[in-house]
């Protein structure tokens, strides 16, 4: 397995694939729309699809977003989902595919179809913005890291960071992912009490660090 990032297709949905051989990136497509894909990608998307009186941790009720669009003449939802209501996923006569409608400041996460296995410890997958798709649509990576032992689905998280409703179509090129190395360094804590002088104690956990920075942050090298 040296060198070799294995994948396992667990939907129906392109594979993985670099465009170029030294691409940095290993793109990552949505899948077909099925039923099963559907309700996967209500289940995790309560914020989206909402279940009848449910409610967050907080005591809010989760409400959809509103989205102003109008339905083109004769289109059609093609998923094998008995859901008349539907308001976010609907079908385009043109393209022939189905497709998602996020709202702006929306986020969702979206069921890959991919599950992962890199060569060795110390490599994980991070999730980065297709160009074209962030600058053209304004959808950008949220959550990133797929770690060397996770076994489950990768998940695809974007939010909408324009301001106008977008179309995320299945088969959509959405994403890239970069094999990276990851040090696997011991973690140290050190506890103050009560007591101790942070300023001082603050200098012993730093010294031998030879820096003029210091504490120095938020915009701090603007003002030299």
């Amino acid at each position: 397995m040296a060198d070799t990032v294995k994948f396992l297709k667990i939907r129906d949905v392109k594979s993985p694939s670099r465009a170029y051989d030294f691409d940095a990136g290993i793109d990552f497509y949505v899948p077909v729309f099925t039923s099963q894909f559907i309700a996967d990608l209500k289940e995790k998307n309560p914020l989206l699809w909402p279940k009848k009186n449910e409610y967050s941790a907080e005591g809010i009720r989760y409400a959809t977003p509103t989205l102003s669009f109008k339905q083109a003449e004769g289109a059609e939802v093609k998923y094998e989902l008995i859901d008349e209501n539907d308001t976010q996923i609907k079908f385009d006569d043109n393209e022939g595919k189905n497709y998602i409608l996020l709202a702006p400041g929306s986020r969702i996460n979206i069921p890959s179809g991919i599950k992962s296995r890199m060569s060795e410890p110390g490599r994980a997958l991070i999730a980065f913005n297709k160009s074209g798709i962030a600058t053209k649509y304004g959808l950008v990576a949220g959550a990133c890291v797929v770690d060397y032992l996770y076994q489950g689905e990768i998940h695809l998280s974007l939010i909408n960071t324009s301001t106008k409703v977008v179309r995320i179509y299945e088969d959509m090129k959405i994403l890239q992912f970069v094999e990276t190395p990851v040090f696997n360094s011991d973690i140290d804590v050190t506890e103050l009490n009560d007591k101790d002088d942070i300023e001082e104690e603050s200098k012993k956990f730093y010294k031998g660090m030879k820096t003029d920075r210091g504490k120095n942050g938020f915009d701090s090298t603007q003002k030299k």
